[in-house]
């Protein structure tokens, strides 16, 4: 009965036969590498634990990425992405209300060789210049550990290496944004420069980070009668947002922040007496004139079902390609509402 909450255990017989119907064997294939965003855009580590105890949600890995994170109150974290995705700004908010400094690796490049990766790759070449900044970023990795929040764009095999080892003690987190803001910011006149780089950034950075973090842009929407805060509230939205995210990452208490990340949070979903889940249309929920405040009033999970495959994703590559970027802005625009449980439920084509 639509409204009416129920113990979660009487949901759980339902999921666990929809898995099973869902799973690698009854589809004829494994595509959980092939659609996955990183892990962090699912679950926080502890939801992520719970559900892989459980068993009835598989989660959907990078390759090189085990399940859950044990991260330290004081681990550093690594924000990388492209030029424009907004990751120094990100830095800024997190070192203030985590007490850090920011590193930005650009500039301890720049310290280090006394050119900047422009200048130094003009006059050694390409070649050594990804072989100095891979030295300088594990260097400056090694170095700062703990306490600091660090900045990288470098996207080259080398530098992705060290991601990977920094990624099994640190978050490593894969800032994103929008491809029409990357436009306006880059000013770049060739639209098809910016996607482009878009899609194979994405490709690069989704295989040695741990987590994924989509910067919304608050802009007026051409359909919707409601008009964009000014600049100063838009940032402060972006900072409940980022530090809300945060805050499912490090252990509780990990740094001061007023509003709790997730009303009963302290209490397990599957632990609750009653629980509501509001499920949402996956091509819904990318609408830009959809209120997502007033479709999850009152719930405490949300649960997005992917509609957005209308062949065998067997057989249509172009539909798997764009689902990653979906799904990381589905969980974008979710989490920018409320902190909830999120879960995935896709049913393929026959």
């Amino acid at each position: 009965m639509a409204g009416v909450k129920r113990p979660f255990e009487a949901v759980l017989d339902h999921d666990r036969e929809l898995a099973r119907c869902l799973s690698p064997p009854c589809l004829g294939g494994d595509l959980s590498r092939s659609v996955s965003p990183s892990p962090g855009a699912f679950f926080s580590p502890h939801e992520a634990k719970s559900r892989k105890q459980d068993g009835t949600v598989t989660s959907l890995l990078s390759p090189f990425m085990p399940t859950t994170r044990d991260f330290s109150p004081d681990a550093s974290m690594l924000l990388v992405g492209i030029r424009g995705a907004g990751k120094t700004t990100l830095a800024v908010m997190a070192s203030t209300a985590m007490n850090r400094k920011v590193i930005d690796l650009e500039i301890a490049f720049l310290r280090t060789t006394g050119f900047s990766s422009t200048e130094y790759k003009a006059k050694y070449g390409i070649l050594e210049c990804h072989q100095t900044q891979a030295q300088v970023l594990r260097t400056m990795l090694n170095r700062h550990r703990q306490g600091y929040v660090l900045v990288c764009s470098w996207m080259h095999g080398s530098a992705q290496k060290a991601l990977r080892d920094f990624s099994t003690t640190n978050p490593v987190i894969h800032i994103l944004r929008e491809g029409a803001a990357i436009e306006k910011l880059l000013q770049v006149s060739e639209k098809s420069k910016v996607w482009n780089l878009l899609r194979v950034s994405n490709t690069v950075f989704r295989s040695s980070t741990t987590f994924e973090f989509l910067n919304i842009s608050e802009e007026a929407s051409p359909s919707s009668n409601k008009r964009p805060p000014p600049p100063h509230l838009a940032l402060k939205h972006v900072e409940r947002h980022f530090l809300k995210f945060l805050s499912s990452i490090y252990p509780a208490g990990s740094f001061p922040y007023s509003e709790p990340v997730l009303p009963l949070s302290a209490v397990p979903l599957e632990k609750r007496r009653f629980t509501y889940a509001v499920s949402l249309p996956l091509s819904e929920v990318l609408q830009d004139h959809f209120d997502m405040e007033k479709h999850v009033i009152g719930a405490d999970a949300v649960q997005i079902t992917v509609d957005t495959l209308n062949k065998s994703p067997f057989t249509d590559q172009a539909q798997l390609s764009q689902l990653p970027d979906s799904l990381t802005a589905a969980v974008g625009r979710v989490r920018r509402t409320r902190c909830f449980p999120l879960s995935f439920t896709s049913f393929y084509p026959i």
